[in-house]
C-alpha cells in the first residue's frame, strides 16, 4: 500500500512503477484540479482504475477497525516515512501513518462522490473524522496535532459537490450525526500536563550533564571557556521546577490569564538584562549559585514555554472554529432543503433551530469569543453560485446578526487583489501567479471557510488569485482588478 502525503501523491506515487504515461496522467490531474478534493471519475482518469481495484478492501479493514471502541495505529518502520528525516515522526511513525491513510480515503471519498455514491463518501468522512479524533488521544503533542489534521481532511471532503446528487436532509443529519458521535477532545489539561512531565524530565537530563561537565548552557558562557570536570557544576532543580511549574500552571489559568501575561513580560525583560551582559558578566553569574540558576530558570522558561502555549491552543481553536462553520454550513442547507432557498441577510436567526439547544454555541469562534446576539462569521450572498463557491467566511471581529453578511463584491475587496507576482512549483514547473491577500487573520496565517458543497477548509492569508475567483465563482476576466 502506497502512503501519500498529499493527494497528488496517492496516484503519482502509485504509478511511478507503471510507466512515463501513467506518472504523466497523474501529474496532470493535480495540474487540472484547483481543489486537490475535487470529486472525480474513472471516466475523467481511466489509468486509476487499478488504484480503485487496490485500495478499497484495505480501507475497509481500516474502517471497521476504527469502529471499534479502542483502536491503536500499529507501530511499523516504513522504509518510505524513514526517509522524511524528521525526528518527531520517527519517532512516532504511527502519527505520520494516520495522516497518511487519511489521504488514501481522501481520494476514494472524492472518487465516491464524483461517481454519485455519497452514502459511502459519508462513511469515509466517519471514518477520518474518528480516525483523527482517536489518534489525538494517543499521548503526545504529535500525535494530537496529527489527529487534528487528519479532522480537517475529513472536513475538506466536498461531500456536497455533485451536482447530480446534493446532499439529502436525511445525508445531512448522517454528517451531524458523526460530529455529534465523536469521542470528545483532548482536554487540553492533558495535553499541558503531558508537555510539562516532558519539560521538567528532559530539564533534568540537562541538569545532570552540567553536573558531570560534559556541557555549559549556552548563552551563559562562551564556548572557548574551559570546562574544570574536577570541579562538576550542579543546579539547583528546584529553583528551575519551580518557575517551570509556576509557568505552567499560569498557561492553564482561564482568559484572560492575566498571571501568564505578567510572568511572560518579567522572564522578556529579565532575558534582555542577560544578553546585554558581556562574556564575563555572564561568567559571574555562571558560578554565582543562585544567579545563576535563577537565570536558567527565566531564560530556558521564557523561549520554551511560549511556543509550546502557542502550539497547544492555536490547532485547538482552530479545530472548534472548523466544526463550528461545518454545523452552520448544514443548517444552511437544511433550510434551503425546506424552504426551496438559501437563508437571507438575517440568516443567523433562520437556521438557529437546526443547531439543537444551545444553538449560540456555533457562532462564535473560540480564538475571537462573540457577545450573545453577535457572530464571528458572515454569509456570503451570491446571485447564483456554484456548489463549490464560499459559503461562510470569518470576520476580523464579531458583529450582530443581522449585519454578518457580505456580498461577493466585498470579498474581493477584503481579498485585494496584488498586483505583485509570485513563483509558483507545482509537479516540478515553476509558474508566476498574481496573489490575493486577505485582510482578515482570524488564526495564525488565515481563516476557516465553509463553502456550498458542505466542505469547511483553512484559507491562507496569501492564495492564488485564479483560486479565490474561483471560490468567489467568477471567471478571471469577470472581475475588476
Amino acid at each position: 500500500m502506497v502512503f501519500p502525503d498529499e493527494p497528488s501523491e496517492v496516484f503519482r506515487l502509485f504509478y511511478e512503477a507503471k510507466g512515463e504515461e501513467a506518472a504523466s496522467g497523474a501529474s496532470s490531474w493535480a495540474e487540472t484540479k484547483i481543489d486537490a478534493g475535487a470529486p472525480w471519475t474513472l471516466e475523467e482518469y481511466p489509468m486509476f482504475v487499478d488504484w480503485i481495484k487496490e485500495i478499497d478492501a484495505p480501507l475497509d479493514v481500516i474502517a471497521e477497525a476504527i469502529r471499534q471502541p479502542v483502536f491503536f495505529m500499529p507501530l511499523l518502520q516504513c522504509p518510505v516515512m524513514m526517509q522524511t528525516g524528521d525526528l518527531f515522526f520517527n519517532v512516532h511513525p504511527d502519527a505520520l501513518l494516520s495522516r497518511r491513510i487519511a489521504r488514501l480515503f481522501q481520494a476514494r471519498a472524492t472518487y465516491r462522490i464524483g461517481r454519485g455514491d455519497i452514502d459511502g463518501a459519508l462513511d469515509d468522512q466517519r471514518s477520518l473524522l474518528r480516525l483523527g479524533r482517536l489518534i489525538a488521544h494517543s499521548g503526545t503533542q504529535i500525535h494530537r496535532l496529527s489527529g487534528i489534521s487528519v479532522e480537517a481532511i475529513a472536513r475538506m471532503l466536498p461531500v456536497g459537490g455533485n451536482p447530480e446528487h446534493p446532499l439529502t436532509e436525511q445525508q445531512i443529519h448522517r454528517i451531524l450525526d458523526a460530529l455529534d458521535t465523536l469521542p470528545p477532545p483532548v482536554p487540553l489539561a492533558e495535553v499541558y500536563e503531558w508537555e510539562r512531565f516532558t519539560m521538567l524530565s528532559a530539564w533534568q537530563t540537562f541538569a545532570f550533564a552540567i553536573a558531570r561537565g560534559e556541557l555549559l548552557p549556552a548563552g551563559l558562557g562562551d564556548s572557548s571557556l574551559p570546562i574544570d570536570h574536577a570541579h562538576p557544576r550542579t543546579i539547583n532543580l528546584n529553583i528551575i521546577f519551580r518557575r517551570l511549574n509556576e509557568m505552567f500552571d499560569a498557561m492553564q489559568e482561564p482568559p484572560p490569564r492575566t498571571k501568564f501575561y505578567a510572568l511572560k513580560t518579567e522572564m522578556g525583560e529579565m532575558t534582555q538584562q542577560l544578553e546585554s551582559l558581556t562574556v564575563w558578566g555572564r561568567l559571574a553569574m555562571w558560578v554565582t549559585p543562585g544567579s545563576r540558576d535563577r537565570a536558567l530558570a527565566n531564560l530556558f522558561t521564557w523561549i520554551l514555554t511560549e511556543p509550546i502555549d502557542f502550539g497547544i491552543r492555536a490547532p485547538q481553536y482552530r479545530l472548534e472554529c472548523s466544526d463550528n462553520l461545518q454545523r452552520l454550513a448544514l443548517a444552511v442547507l437544511l433550510h434551503q432543503l425546506e424552504h426551496g432557498t438559501m437563508p437571507g441577510e438575517n440568516w443567523a436567526v433562520q437556521i438557529e433551530k437546526y443547531l439543537g439547544e444551545n444553538p449560540e454555541q456555533y457562532f462564535s469562534c473560540p480564538s475571537n469569543p462573540a457577545p450573545r446576539g453577535s457572530t464571528t462569521y458572515a454569509l456570503v450572498l451570491y446571485g447564483d453560485a456554484v456548489p463549490g463557491s464560499l459559503m461562510l467566511i470569518e470576520l476580523p471581529e464579531a458583529v450582530p446578526f443581522d449585519k454578518a453578511v457580505i456580498t461577493v463584491e466585498e470579498m474581493v475587496e477584503l481579498c485585494r487583489i496584488s498586483i505583485e507576482q509570485g513563483e509558483s512549483v507545482c509537479c516540478g514547473q515553476v509558474r508566476i501567479v498574481e496573489r490575493a491577500v486577505s485582510r482578515v487573520k482570524a488564526h495564525p496565517n488565515g481563516m476557516n471557510v465553509a463553502h456550498r458543497n458542505g466542505a469547511v477548509r483553512f484559507m491562507p492569508q496569501t492564495i492564488a488569485k485564479e483560486e479565490l475567483l474561483w471560490l468567489l465563482g467568477r471567471e478571471k476576466n469577470n472581475v475588476g482588478e
